[in-house]
């Protein structure tokens, strides 16, 4: 999922009308330019029945919205948001896809985060989404 999630971003034209290429998993290499978005998989829940494994699975994501200013980081949520406010389609790259089920935002968070000592900081918005989707 990790893959398509990525997949998805890179490829919706409102996600990259603001950060261009900048969306990383995981972890931004060091001295990126903002705005850029940032996401990680929090955990997975597998669904089973009496057979076992039902090839059914929700994954909690936390994607962050980094940004100059607080509107920025605003704007730049309401388009990740956008772009993954889908249900029922296949989700990712032809060839690697998964059948996504739905997307729910769980939570949103609105922080500012001051590096290296700086004055200068960065407005994050912290959105928390489940997927649910049928594995391949």
């Amino acid at each position: 999922m990790r893959e398509q999630l990525y997949y998805h971003l890179a490829n919706d034209a409102g996600v990259t009308a603001i950060v261009g290429t900048r969306i990383y998993p995981q972890r931004v290499p060091t001295g990126q330019p903002l705005p850029y978005l940032e996401f990680s998989f929090i955990d997975r829940e597998l669904s089973y029945d009496q057979d076992g494994y039902d090839n059914y699975s929700k994954v909690r994501v936390d994607v962050e919205c980094n940004a100059a200013t607080l509107g920025e980081s605003v704007i730049l949520a309401k388009a990740v948001f956008g772009s993954l406010n889908i249900q029922n389609v296949l989700f990712g790259e032809v060839g690697n896809q998964e059948e996504l089920c739905s997307t729910t935002l769980e939570d949103e968070l609105d922080n500012f985060a001051l590096f290296d000592g700086s004055e200068d900081g960065v407005r994050v918005i912290s959105q928390t989404y489940i997927i649910s989707y049928l594995e391949a």
